[in-house]
């Protein structure tokens, strides 16, 4: 029996930190497990573009740490517009070169994260107070699409948001329809779906 779940993050930035951390928690708690149960280690990388490099120095640390290993580590990375697969396959190959052997979850929004703020318009509007909220793009890997919707939803409605949104990350991850979001967004199920497989290892031990 696992008396605490010791998670490591690797993260782009506080949108990411602050929607995963909180979907996290969530999904935790829905397969039988609580917040208490988790030990959370969390390193935001210092720039997109040296996020893969930076990723090399973090497996590097966290390997040095076998006195006490995590139970998971989840690495997030935006797909900046370039297909799931290959940011999937740049990671894995960094993770491989590393001999890193303990289990991985990986979320890659496609093409950034806050795609995965406003998928959910519903749950976005209960976040938030948002009431107008531009129509989300049919081709979603246009540059700064979503984040400029995100921006101008919370500017709509009198928020001035100081972290570009982020700071309702929690709220929108606590709000939103798993199963629908899903369904909308492949790379959102992906990430819930080998967040459960590993969580629920946990669970069945409780």
């Amino acid at each position: 029996m696992v008396a605490k779940i010791k998670i490591a993050y690797f993260l782009e930035d506080i949108a990411h930190e602050k929607f995963l951390r909180a979907l996290v928690a969530r999904v935790a708690q829905q397969i039988g497990l609580s917040h208490g149960d988790l030990v959370e280690n969390v390193r935001n990388a210092t720039g997109g573009s040296r996020a893969l490099q930076e990723l090399r120095g973090f497996l590097a640390d966290v390997k040095s740490e076998s006195s006490s290993p995590y139970e998971i580590l989840m690495i997030a990375k935006d797909s900046n517009c370039a297909k799931y697969s290959k940011v999937r396959n740049d990671i894995s190959n960094i993770i491989e070169r590393a001999n890193y052997r303990s289990p991985v979850v990986l979320a890659i929004p496609n093409p950034y994260i806050e795609r995965w703020y406003v998928m959910d318009l519903e749950a976005f509007k209960s976040a938030t107070g948002a009431t107008v909220i531009s129509k989300l793009p049919r081709k979603h890997r246009q540059r700064d699409s979503y984040k400029k919707i995100l921006r101008d939803a919370l500017q709509t409605a009198g928020i001035t948001p100081t972290l570009g949104g982020a700071e309702y990350g929690e709220k929108v991850a606590m709000r939103i329809d798993l199963y629908k979001a899903e369904k909308v967004d492949k790379s959102f199920g992906y990430f819930v779906r080998d967040l459960k497989k590993e969580l629920s290892k946990f669970a069945q031990n409780r």
